[in-house]
């Protein structure tokens, strides 16, 4: 790649860590700053970034898949950007020093589109390290309870381990490549007729860091915590972000560095797939905490996203690909009612203290309603479009025994949220909730405009990245 490619490629990424930089110097010299004026920094960082990427990126000269690539940052880029404009309502109605999540958060950003960008396993590294260390400063600075930060080391040991375990992979593959490229390494896989024992345990090794990185069982120990426990910005951030970046490496990393030696990678993957169905859905049927239940409801579904890649051909990544979305754009909804769960300033989490919640609030009401019927799936809603399309792959692959696993789960799941109606809708309750916010609901019209035009031409979305996926198998 020449230079004024590996340009045109990173600026967003430089735009954004100048962002970093002026944040930094308006956090040190500027007397009159308040929350809003980092989120204003953060948001002007991204939205250049952005104009930027869509101006140069016909000059970049991928090994492929650039479409792809792109709409995994725009995507990212533009829910990272929503995700700041509520969290700044948080830390005005609380007061509190917004610099470091704002800083952390446009941090993590830069690192995954370096995640995203790079066609180095030395550069993902580094990212991913790097992100590594910016997850631990935002659970330790936002944390709300003890058990947290104790928890936070357990990450950090974990992660620790999980990074050393990724260098030693790369390691083996440079010694046998003398390469860090992408292309270098699928070549040397593609050219051998059988797999060493050292290649064969640093390909596993590597996807296991990246279901680490996923939260997918049995690696979720501290996911649910995080989300219950941290505060709001932050627990919102970790249960969408991550799993968007994280997902685009993996599929970016399978297809172009390990696919040849993918018939040794389809049994973990299943593995780590079903395993996070089952224990996903069983606890969020033994939980109080209403984030915690949608906390163990996402483990649920990215074992499902996970499951939809078992083949990694077309219609897999299609598939996944369309249930990714559908899944992120309904959690940014029911995380956006979460800032709504008020009352006198304090924010509610417990389910029994959530009675009545909407029949006090019912737009807020209607609109987890709406969401929960997509989540699960139900026509005629989103959600339906992105399980019909996993679960018809299934059954072409002869799937049989992981679909009726998947189907007994969702039932689960159903009840689950059945559970959350039966409080929010049916059980009387005093307390008395806080004025919901303009900019909530804002937000909140937004993203029910997006489903319910899905649901009226759901042949656009689909269309749209059905072309975006077959960019990667050109």
């Amino acid at each position: 790649m020449s230079i004024v490619n590996l340009f045109y490629t990173y600026i967003p990424e430089l735009i954004l860590m100048l962002g970093l930089v002026y944040m930094g110097f308006a956090y040190k010299f500027r007397k009159d700053k308040t929350p809003k004026t980092f989120y204003t920094i953060s948001k002007y960082s991204i939205i250049f970034s952005v104009l930027v990427m869509m101006f140069f990126s016909p000059h970049i000269e991928l090994k492929g898949a650039s479409l792809f690539i792109n709409s995994l940052k725009l995507s990212m880029m533009s829910l990272s950007m929503l995700w700041f404009f509520l969290s700044c309502k948080y830390f005005l109605n609380k007061d509190i020093n917004s610099y470091r999540f704002y800083s952390i958060g446009l941090g993590l950003v830069c690192s995954y589109l370096f995640m995203i960008d790079t066609q180095s396993l030395l550069v993902l590294y580094i990212a991913i390290f790097a992100s590594f260390i910016l997850n631990y400063l935002l659970i330790r600075s936002y944390g709300e309870k003890g058990s947290l930060l104790k928890k936070s080391n357990y990450y950090l040991g974990f992660g620790l381990f999980f990074n050393l375990l990724f260098a030693a992979s790369i390691y083996c593959f440079y010694k046998k490549v003398g390469d860090f490229n992408y292309s270098s390494v699928y070549d040397y896989l593609y050219n051998i007729s059988v797999l060493s024992l050292d290649i064969k345990l640093a390909i596993g090794s590597m996807v296991a860091v990246f279901m680490f990185y996923l939260s997918l069982a049995p690696f979720h120990f501290l996911y649910p915590q995080l989300i219950e426990n941290s505060r709001l910005p932050t627990g919102g951030f970790f249960a969408m972000i991550p799993s968007l970046a994280y997902y685009g490496v993996f599929c970016i990393v399978v297809l172009d560095v390990l696919f040849p030696a993918f018939e040794l990678l389809k049994p973990i993957i299943r593995f780590f797939a079903l395993f996070s169905i089952l224990l996903g859905a069983i606890s969020a049927n033994n939980q109080k905490n209403i984030r915690t239940i949608f906390a163990y409801s996402s483990i649920f579904h990215l074992g499902v996203l996970v499951m939809g890649l078992l083949e990694f051909n077309h219609n897999n990544i299609f598939s996944s690909f369309i249930y990714l979305i559908i899944y992120l754009t309904s959690q940014l909804g029911i995380y956006t009612i979460f800032y709504s769960m008020k009352s006198k300033g304090d924010y509610i989490n417990d389910l029994d203290d959530l009675k009545g919640f909407a029949i006090q609030r019912p737009y807020m009401g209607a609109g987890i309603l709406v969401f929960m019927i997509s989540l699960i799936g139900s026509p005629p809603m989103l959600g339906f479009v992105g399980k019909l399309f996993i679960i018809n792959d299934l059954i072409l692959n002869k799937q049989y025994l992981s679909l009726g696993l998947i189907m007994f789960s969702l039932v689960l799941i159903v009840d689950a949220y059945l559970k959350v109606i039966k409080v929010l809708f049916f059980e009387q309750g005093v307390r008395k909730y806080d004025r919901t916010e303009s900019g909530i609901y804002v937000c909140l019209f937004i993203i029910l405009v997006f489903i319910l035009a899905s649901i009226f031409n759901p042949g656009a979305m689909v269309g749209f990245l059905e072309n975006v996926v077959l960019e990667v198998f050109r």
